[in-house]
């Protein structure tokens, strides 16, 4: 599997899709967020991106962790 932090816009933008159905409003695309800004996304990121909602902040922000954990424990 290729690096978390090597992934490109569009990567990043195509694993947003894969989560909650909820989030599927958001224009990931748009976000242009490289792997590295995904694996250090905060909720004060996520507000200025345009998710308002703490729910969806929630969704992100725990499967970035799941993301990292599984990053760093399989890397590292």
């Amino acid at each position: 599997m290729e690096p978390v932090t090597s992934w490109s816009n569009e990567r990043v933008a195509e694993w947003l899709k894969g989560l909650d159905a909820p989030l599927q409003q958001y224009s990931f695309s748009k976000w242009h967020l490289s792997g590295s800004d995904l694996l250090n996304l905060s909720s004060t990121r996520l507000e200025k991106l345009g998710v308002h909602k703490i729910g969806h902040q929630e969704l992100i922000l725990e499967a970035v962790e799941k993301l990292c954990a599984l990053t760093y424990s399989v890397g590292g």
